[in-house]
This record gives structure tokens, C-alpha cells and sequence, in this order.
């Protein structure tokens, strides 16, 4: 089968982190507050776009999350740690917010402890540093903080500083690369992502060069990586152009 080539460009953007390690455990620390003092005000209700999903069940999901993640790091693993090597949480109710308290708490310590540079596993092909996980677990953490407020309708904007970096991560490992093939299947169509609030955009295309963009997907940074990240769909956005193309384009990188 013949291969389409995905070409990517960014304008205004950074290849590379735009946080260093104590700005990432801020993150984590206060984006964790927030998740927490939302779940007390939550504990029961259904998370919109986690369907099937109620907020106790993520916060159980959050706490293991963060729990897999500190044995990681505390631990230097070079080899992944599974879920299900985590204990499980308490049972529903305040004292499993707690439990999710702790286990943000305990995250926090320790990458402080270890630092960015100690070596630690991870999934990608970058480098096998605990620098990895200060920035995945911010992005994760506002990400489920975002879905826990929207259990009570009120989910506010993640910081346009994380956001961006939280755009990037999820891209770079494309653009680092310049250009990897997809299947001939994949989506087709030029896609563009606007920040309304910074002056930062990226182009997505499945073919060898630039081109001008078929859809054109225009929100704040948060918004953008809300979209990445499957809480927000593109009808939930402005798009100019071919809306199926943000769709498709959507479902193919969240693949």
C-alpha cells in the first residue's frame, strides 16, 4: 500500500518546552488544588466528557494515574509501571479526594526530588529523563481538572502558558520529525490551528510540502488543546474552511 506524507509547520510556536521544571511542579501543585476542591464539589455527578463517567470514578482514575507516575519517578524505573501495580483508591467519597490529594502531593515531591535529568522510562523516543513526566503530568492533571469542572458547568481556561506547551508536546514528536508517513487512509486536507490569544499557529498536511489550509480551527490556546485532547469537538469552535477536515484530522491524531 502506498504511503501519504504528513508535513508539518509551526509559525510562532516552540519546538521545544516552554516551562522549566519548577514552572511544571507549579502547575502540577496548583492545577491540583483546583481539581481537588472541584471533585469535593462534584463527588457524584456525571463528567461530560468523560461519557459513562461519573466524578468519583475519575477522581479513583486520577489518584492511580498520579500514583503510577511517582513510583516511576521516586524509583528511577526504566521499565513501565501498569495500573494495575498501583493499589486501588478507597471507596466513594470525600476520603477518595483525599486520597487523590495525596497521591498530587506526593507526585510533586517526588520530581522535586529527582530532578529533571534522572533517568526514567517513558513511551517516546526522546530522551528516558523524569523531565518527561513534569511535563506530561502537568498537562494531564489540567486536563482532568478541566473535566471535573465541567461536571458543575463551570470549567476554566487552562493557563495560556501550559496550554500552548501542552499543543506542542502533543505535535512536536510530528514536527521533530519533519515528516512521517500515514497510512494512504488517513484524513487528507490541510489543517490549521489559530491561537486567538497568542501568536502561535500549526499546520497539519498530508501531503510533501506546504499548502494553504483546507480548515482552519481558530480558539484560545486552552480551547486548542482541549481540542487535541477530545474534550471539545470542532463544532464547539470557530472553523473556517471544510469542517470534516477538522473532524476527520481530529480523529486521525487522537489515533
Amino acid at each position: 500500500m502506498a504511503d501519504s506524507m504528513v508535513a508539518l509547520s509551526r509559525m510562532g510556536a516552540n519546538p521545544t518546552a516552554r516551562l522549566d521544571a519548577a514552572g511544571y511542579l507549579a502547575h502540577i501543585r496548583s492545577e491540583g488544588r483546583s481539581l481537588a476542591g472541584a471533585a469535593r464539589s462534584a463527588l457524584g455527578r456525571p463528567v461530560p466528557t468523560c461519557p459513562g463517567w461519573s466524578v468519583d470514578d475519575l477522581v479513583a482514575q486520577i489518584g492511580r494515574v498520579h500514583r503510577r507516575a511517582t513510583l516511576m519517578v521516586h524509583e528511577r524505573r526504566m521499565t513501565e509501571v501498569f495500573l494495575n501495580m498501583v493499589p486501588a483508591p478507597p471507596p466513594s467519597g470525600l476520603g477518595r479526594v483525599d486520597w487523590l490529594e495525596e497521591a498530587i502531593r506526593w507526585l510533586a515531591d517526588a520530581l522535586a526530588e529527582a530532578g529533571p535529568g534522572s533517568p526514567v522510562w517513558n513511551w517516546t523516543a526522546g530522551p528516558q529523563v523524569a523531565a518527561f513526566w513534569f511535563r506530561w503530568m502537568a498537562h494531564e492533571t489540567a486536563v482532568y481538572r478541566w473535566d471535573v469542572e465541567g461536571a458543575l458547568r463551570q470549567p476554566t481556561p487552562v493557563a495560556s502558558e501550559l496550554a500552548l506547551d501542552g499543543i506542542d508536546e502533543f505535535v512536536g514528536p510530528l514536527l521533530s520529525e519533519g515528516a512521517r508517513t500515514l497510512p494512504a487512509t488517513g484524513p487528507g486536507g490541510v489543517l490549521r490551528l489559530h491561537c486567538t490569544d497568542t501568536n502561535a499557529d500549526w499546520c497539519i498536511n498530508a501531503g510533501p510540502g506546504p499548502a494553504a489550509a483546507d480548515a482552519t480551527v481558530s480558539a484560545t490556546a486552552s480551547d486548542l488543546m482541549m481540542f487535541l485532547w477530545n474534550r471539545l469537538a470542532p463544532g464547539d469552535l470557530s472553523v473556517e474552511g471544510n469542517p470534516a477536515i477538522a473532524t476527520r484530522w481530529q480523529a486521525r491524531l487522537r489515533g
